[in-house]
């Protein structure tokens, strides 16, 4: 699964921001608004108060939106874009920078 492949990556960009720490916490209610959408944990329950490092040893969808949200939308697309520089001929992969552009927004 996609998600299951971002979440250590968004916890790692909001750890080298500086927006948390692995024993920072946050309180899992088992799902979240984003932009309108409801985003859920994979079993749909709520963990309470919970820790950065449960998200991974969890898989919880919640604390990666946390993540992501409190080192910021602007700072999160910055770190993807720069994780996925790709070179293709010696350019910047096109084609990928327009995903993470697209849906970092």
């Amino acid at each position: 699964e996609m998600g299951s492949v971002l979440k250590p990556l968004t916890v790692a960009a909001a750890i080298d921001g500086g927006a948390i720490k692995p024993e920072s916490t946050y309180d899992d209610l088992g799902f979240v608004i984003l932009d309108g959408k409801r985003i859920g944990n994979f079993d749909g329950q709520g963990r309470g108060l919970v820790n950065f490092q449960q998200i991974l040893n969890q898989s919880l969808n919640t604390g990666a939106v946390e993540a992501m949200k409190r080192l910021g939308q602007e700072n999160f697309k910055n770190y993807l874009l720069g994780f996925y520089r790709f070179k293709v001929k010696g350019r910047p992969s096109k084609k990928i920078n327009k995903i993470i552009t697209e849906n970092c927004e």
